[in-house]
């Protein structure tokens, strides 16, 4: 991998008051970022709204970065979405284009589906058998566990297929309900 030296910036997408992307200043953009001495950009990312833009957008937003960057400017694609093939079709259009690098951020998806899992199903069980003086506690335990499970998964997930990424996600699911209810023998305590 490509070693950058100097800064990165995350730049925001320009979009119109309709909502659309503004592709037009993209390149003026990439200037100016480049006079002051930045060495890249960062593109699709959270700070570009990439989550918020359709796959055809993030494509032509790449597209514009690229052909607006100076030479030796770094473009980095992120390409992370919810949908596999989606950022498996814009990773493959970013290398066709010859961008430096291309960012896969997949925990946004295995962090999500565990940390739901954690969250929306061992809180209300947390809070039937954990006083409420100690139940910060445990929760921080079970935000933890999520955060460490997310990480996991998401090493994993890279060497595995889909599928078997989320039944191994639902089988550590199915597994911690069962030491909680095993080896914690919940009772309703302090219910306020």
């Amino acid at each position: 991998m490509e070693k950058i030296l100097g800064l990165i910036d995350a730049p925001f997408t320009p979009f119109y008051e309709n909502g659309e992307v503004n592709y037009e200043p993209i390149p003026a953009y990439a200037k100016m970022l480049a006079k002051n001495g930045l060495k890249g950009v960062f593109i699709n990312g959270s700070s570009g709204e990439g989550y918020m833009l359709t796959e055809e957008e993030r494509i032509k937003l790449t597209e514009a970065w690229v052909a607006a960057a100076p030479e030796g400017f770094k473009i980095i694609v992120h390409v992370g979405s919810t949908c596999v093939k989606s950022s498996r079709r814009m990773a493959e259009h970013a290398q066709r284009l010859g961008n430096s690098l291309i960012s896969v951020v997949l925990a946004i998806l295995c962090f999500g589906i565990g940390y739901g899992f954690f969250d929306t199903n061992n809180m209300p069980i947390l809070c039937q058998f954990i006083s409420s003086r100690q139940r910060a506690t445990a929760y921080g335990f079970i935000n933890m566990a999520g955060v460490l499970g997310g990480a996991a998964i998401t090493t994993l997930l890279g060497d595995l297929s889909l599928g078997f990424g989320f039944a191994l996600l639902g089988g550590v699911t199915v597994l911690s309900l069962v030491i909680q209810l095993v080896a914690l023998r919940p009772k309703t305590i302090d219910m306020e």
